[in-house]
């Protein structure tokens, strides 16, 4: 055993040890441990990795004190990546944008400098990156589609996990107003979802209710009305109609009942 993994297990022994209370375990590793930049590095990573991603206000703050750590040496690694994007993710948690874009650049610029642009490890990252930026989605739609591509290169146009990439795409579509890509993505997102779900699924109605949406803002009320109804019919026998999805599948539904008139 090197001196890093007796290092990991001693502090893991410590923070893993759920009998005693966690503020003073992670006191008792910071003071018996921490004691020069690289083993303070490793200790704040591993106490970040104990509270991500339940407690994301101690999993950003000791995710960036190991990241800063690491960023001072000049060494670009898979590690300082990884905990630069869980830094990304947790700061994204408590609401702190600013902070998760940095952070979401950096592992980002790392993980391309070492793999390569497209490489297949990336996808997912992509992907996350474009979720950050949802409430952007000129922004969203290039990391997005930078996921989607890696995943049909693995997987083919046809599978499950592809349709999570085209309904991404699709909604950031919505938002962009553009209806003709948004139904585009929607609709490969639903045909898949149908063939491996089956037509009784949450996920089916939830696809079927942003389609039903797009007419609406199309003025099809017509269309609208049908597809919300099956969303609508759709949730009442999975989750039932008490569930937050299917009372606003509801209000959709009688919505464009109303513009029908």
């Amino acid at each position: 055993m090197d001196k890093r993994e007796d290092l990991e297990k001693q502090v893991n022994e410590i923070l893993n040890d759920e009998t005693i209370n966690r503020q003073i375990r992670i006191n008792t590793v910071e003071q018996q441990f921490a004691v020069d930049e690289a083993s303070s590095a490793i200790v704040y990573k591993l106490i970040g990795d104990l509270c991500y991603p339940d407690d994301n206000w101690y999993s950003s703050e000791y995710y960036t004190k190991a990241a800063n750590i690491w960023e001072s040496q000049g060494v670009e690694t898979v590690e300082l990546a990884d905990v630069c994007e869980r830094a990304a993710k947790s700061y994204y948690g408590i609401m702190g944008v600013e902070e998760a874009e940095e952070f979401f650049m950096k592992a980002l610029s790392i993980k391309e400098k070492l793999w390569g642009e497209g490489h297949p490890d990336l996808a997912s990252l992509y992907n996350d990156i474009g979720i950050f930026y949802q409430y952007d989605p000129e922004k969203s739609i290039p990391y997005y589609q930078k996921a989607m591509d890696i995943w049909i290169k693995q997987y083919g146009e046809d599978h499950l996990y592809v349709s999570y990439s085209y309904y991404n795409m699709g909604t950031a579509y919505v938002k962009c107003k553009d209806y003709k890509n948004a139904i585009e993505f929607l609709n490969k997102a639903l045909v898949i979802r149908v063939r491996e779900n089956g037509e009784n699924d949450p996920d089916v109605a939830l696809v079927m209710g942003h389609i039903g949406g797009i007419y609406y803002e199309q003025g099809n009320y017509e269309k609208a009305i049908e597809t919300f109804s099956k969303a609508y019919d759709i949730l009442k026998r999975t989750v039932t109609s008490k569930d937050p999805c299917a009372k606003q599948m509801k209000k959709n539904l009688d919505a464009a009942k109303k513009k029908h008139l």
